[in-house]
């Protein structure tokens, strides 16, 4: 029963503690968000299920060999919350998660074009200032005011 709160808790927390501030880290803070995100997957994949399914053995189809005090009742009642659980927090990953990872690609898309034409202003500013030099007139001397 621990390990199934261990597992949702270890994948979920995170991400609710983060989404609130990601605006705040800019680049950093989205691709910590992505990497959490992505992580969720472990969940749908595999830990979810593994979990689910030892719950089931351990409180349903062998409660006395694993040693269990709960009842029968009372781990079909576990066992069904928790598939329930795992069943949303999948569903909210495969849905969700292709979303945020697009968005994190978007972001990094739109920063390296940013960074991309701060280089170009730079050069174009340099080879203005190049070119005044050379010609030995600046821009502002072709300026006439009336």
């Amino acid at each position: 029963m621990l390990m199934t709160m261990i597992t949702t808790g270890s994948l979920w927390i995170p991400m609710a503690v983060v989404w609130p501030v990601y605006q705040f880290g800019e680049q950093y803070m989205i691709r910590v968000v992505r990497i959490i995100a992505q992580m969720t997957y472990i969940g749908v994949f595999g830990a979810y299920w593994i979990n689910l399914s030892a719950l089931i053995y351990s409180t349903i189809v062998s409660r006395e060999k694993a040693g269990s005090q709960i009842t029968k009742k009372a781990g079909v009642t576990y066992s069904i919350t928790y598939g329930a659980i795992s069943a949303v927090n999948s569903t909210l990953s495969v849905l969700f998660v292709p979303r945020i990872v697009d968005w994190y690609e978007e972001e990094e898309n739109l920063r390296t074009e940013k960074e991309k034409l701060v280089k170009i202003q730079e050069e174009a500013a340099e080879n203005i200032a190049r070119a005044e030099n050379a010609s030995g007139t600046s821009a502002d001397d072709d300026i006439f005011i009336f």
